[in-house]
C-alpha cells in the first residue's frame, strides 16, 4: 500500500511538472508568435515612414517582461536603430546598431550605418575603426564600398597620403559610387589647392589691386564688387581733391569712405581665404 501511494505521488508530481512545462512552452510560443507579428507591423510602419510609431511599438516589446532569443534581440535593436536613423537621431541609432551581433543577417547593414552615424557626428576615428574591421569579400561590391568609405574618412581627416593610396583602388564597374569617387578626387584637389593659399598674400594683393585678394581666394563676384567700390570712391575722392582741395567737405567725406573701403578690402581679402577654407570643409 505504501509503495502504491508513493508511486501515485510520483506520478502526480510528474504530471504537474509536465503540465507546467506545457504552459511555459505554450507561453513562449505565443510570445514568439506575437513578436514576429509585431515586427511585421513595424516593417509596415517603417515602409510608410511612421518611424515614431514604430519606435513606440518596439519599445513596448523591449520593456515587456519577455525573454527574447538572441536573434530576436538583434532584430529589435536593428529596427530601433533604423527608426532612429531615419529620424536623424544619430547618437541613439548608433547605440542600437552597435548592439547587433555578427551572427545576425542585419549585421553588415548595421555596421555600415553605425559608421555613417559616427561620421555625421564627427567621430571620424571611430568610423574608420568600424570600417577597417568590416569583413567583406576581397573583390566584390562590398569591398569597393568599404574602400570608398575609408577614402572618404581619410579625406575628412585630411590624411591625403592615405586617401591617395585608397583612391588608386577606385574602379568604374560599380555604378552607385562612380560619380562620388570622382567628386572625392576633385575635393582632394580643391583642399590641396586651398591649403597652399595664404591669407597674408591675399591681403597684400588686395592692397596693390583692390579685390584681387578675394579673386585669389575664389570669390570672383565679390572681387569685382570690391574693385568697383574702392576704385569708384577713390576716383570721386581724387576729383574732389583736385577740384576743391584737401579741406573741402567733398574730399573729406569721399576720402574717408575711400579709406574705410580700401582698408576693409585688404582685411576682407585676407579673411576670404579662411572663409573659403571653412566653406570647403563644410562642403566636404
Amino acid at each position: 500500500m505504501t509503495w502504491i501511494n508513493t508511486n501515485g505521488k510520483s506520478d502526480m508530481r510528474l504530471f504537474f511538472l509536465l503540465l507546467i512545462l506545457f504552459f511555459q512552452f505554450s507561453s513562449f510560443a505565443q510570445k514568439t508568435y506575437t513578436f514576429s507579428e509585431e515586427l511585421k507591423f513595424v516593417n509596415y510602419l517603417q515602409d510608410n515612414k511612421e518611424y515614431t510609431d514604430a519606435i513606440s511599438v518596439l519599445q513596448k516589446q523591449k520593456n515587456a517582461n519577455i525573454r527574447f532569443l538572441s536573434s530576436q534581440q538583434d532584430s529589435l535593436h536593428y529596427y530601433l536603430g533604423w527608426s532612429y536613423y531615419n529620424l536623424k537621431r544619430l547618437d541613439t541609432a548608433e547605440a542600437y546598431f552597435s548592439k547587433v551581433k555578427e551572427t545576425s543577417p542585419f549585421y553588415n547593414k548595421c555596421k555600415f550605418y553605425e559608421s555613417f552615424c559616427t561620421i555625421y557626428t564627427g567621430k571620424y576615428d571611430k568610423a574608420d575603426s568600424i570600417f577597417r574591421f568590416f569583413k567583406t569579400d576581397s573583390s566584390g561590391n562590398e569591398a569597393k564600398l568599404k574602400n570608398f568609405e575609408l577614402a572618404g574618412i581619410s579625406l575628412l581627416n585630411r590624411d591625403y597620403k592615405r586617401f591617395d593610396s585608397l583612391s588608386k583602388k577606385f574602379t568604374d564597374d560599380y555604378f552607385p559610387i562612380i560619380s562620388e569617387q570622382n567628386n572625392f578626387i576633385k575635393s582632394r584637389k580643391k583642399l590641396a589647392d586651398m591649403k597652399r593659399k595664404s591669407p597674408l598674400l591675399a591681403g597684400a594683393m588686395s592692397a596693390v589691386i583692390p579685390g584681387t585678394g578675394k579673386l585669389y581666394a575664389g570669390y570672383t563676384g565679390q572681387a569685382i564688387a570690391a574693385f568697383l567700390q574702392v576704385v569708384s570712391l577713390g576716383a570721386v575722392a581724387g576729383e574732389a581733391y583736385v577740384r576743391d582741395g584737401i579741406k573741402s567737405p567733398q574730399f573729406i567725406v569721399f576720402g574717408g569712405l575711400f579709406s574705410i573701403f580700401y582698408i576693409g578690402n585688404i582685411l576682407g581679402g585676407a579673411a576670404s581665404v579662411r572663409v573659403k577654407r571653412k566653406e570647403l570643409n563644410r562642403e566636404i
